[in-house]
Formats: structure tokens, C-alpha cells, sequence
């Protein structure tokens, strides 16, 4: 047996403070392989839980497959993006490309089923997505695509701004989209339920600030 464990059964069928409850922890963590820290008091949102559960599964799924064999351990850079604490907007870089740009196809093909429209390029230069032009009329559409629940997403202070600008504007939402890993590294997105908020004018008290920018410069 190896040096630190003791002859514990790692399952639970009872609640225990004293030292056997203690080893058990110290087992589950000698056997642990890969895991997210969740420092205690910041527990991160479900969008963010959700993500990370499916950053795992691939890799479970690989190590069921292989057996006894040897299991690939992702590079450095993988490591950053797919397992990582943090805010929502941290993700599989490749996956939240295709996350995104299935929300935004979802979304134009909405509003050109409407009779509007559409521009897409607007998403490069300005803080929304889509320019919707339908009898003369403009409408400014953010659009947000997220694998979790959509029950909150991230603004930039830009989109904050713009949205609360007096233009006319909707916010479409893509929930619960899902993303399938290939072998060669690439993602493809699918799915999903959308969610159309129209008119969207923001509500200051539904805005929580996750991040502060502090000033440094010229600091006593």
C-alpha cells in the first residue's frame, strides 16, 4: 500500500468529525488527478460550474475508454483555458468561439425570419452584435450564447453603456447550447433555447459588478 493511505472505504454512509473522517479527505486527495479549485466563500456561478463539468467530461470519457493504458495530459496552455476559477467569460478558447458564433447564427436567423434585415459585421467595431434594419427601422441586437442556464451573462462597460444609450435595442440570449469535443481538437456547437428580451433597456439593480479596475498610478 502506498506510504499515506490507510485501509479506508472512500464511500460515505455516515456523517463523521473525528480522525477516519479526516484520512477519508486526505485519501480522496492523494487519489485526486486533475480538479478546479473553489476557494471557499467563491463558489462560482452555474454558468461557470457548468462549463467546468464539461471541460472534464472529454477527459473522462478518455480515461474510461483507455483503461489500464496511459491517459493524455493536456499542454500548459490547455490546462489555462479548460480548468481554470474564475468569472463566466473564462472558457475552452475553440469552444467559446463556437459557442458564440452559434448563438449569433441562431439570432440572425431569427430576426431575417421577421423580415428584418441583418448585419453581422457590425459585432467587429461596435458594442453590439447585429444591426436589424426592417421598413426604415433600426434595431441594435446584443446577443449572448453560454452552455449554462442564461440566467446571468457578462457586459462590457461598453455594451453596458450603449445599451442604455436611448437606441433601440433587444438582447437575445442562446442558453444550455451544447458543445461536442472531436478528436482533432476542434469543437462544434449546437442546440440550445433562446431567449429574447425586446425592448431591452437595462436595469441598473439586475447589474452586479463582478470586477474592479484600481489606479495605481501616482498611489501615496
Amino acid at each position: 500500500m502506498r506510504s499515506g493511505w490507510t485501509n479506508i472505504d472512500l464511500g460515505v454512509s455516515a456523517i463523521g468529525v473525528g480522525p477516519e473522517s479526516k484520512q477519508r479527505v486526505h485519501n480522496y486527495e492523494l487519489a485526486n488527478v486533475l480538479a478546479v479549485p473553489y476557494l471557499s466563500g467563491e463558489i462560482p456561478t452555474d454558468d461557470v460550474l457548468l462549463q467546468d463539468l464539461q471541460s472534464f467530461a472529454p477527459l473522462l470519457g478518455i480515461l474510461y475508454g483507455l483503461g489500464t493504458g496511459p491517459l493524455p495530459v493536456p499542454s500548459n496552455k490547455s490546462a489555462s483555458t479548460a480548468f481554470h476559477k474564475g468569472q463566466g467569460h473564462q472558457m475552452d478558447t475553440v469552444a467559446k468561439i463556437e459557442v458564440e458564433s452559434h448563438a449569433m447564427g441562431r439570432a440572425q436567423a431569427h430576426y431575417e425570419k421577421q423580415g428584418w434585415k441583418v448585419d453581422p459585421s457590425v459585432s467587429k467595431t461596435e458594442p453590439f452584435d447585429l444591426l436589424c434594419e426592417k421598413n426604415g427601422g433600426l434595431l441594435h441586437v446584443e446577443v449572448k450564447g453560454t452552455v449554462g442556464f442564461g440566467e446571468h451573462v457578462i457586459l462590457t462597460r461598453r455594451e453596458a453603456k450603449y445599451a442604455n444609450s436611448g437606441v433601440m435595442m433587444s438582447l437575445v440570449v442562446v442558453s444550455e447550447i451544447e458543445v461536442q469535443y472531436h478528436e482533432d481538437g476542434t469543437r462544434t456547437a449546437g442546440g440550445g433555447l433562446m431567449q429574447i428580451i425586446d425592448p431591452w433597456v437595462i436595469d441598473s439593480e439586475r447589474l452586479v459588478p463582478f470586477q474592479y479596475e484600481y489606479l495605481v498610478k501616482d498611489h501615496p
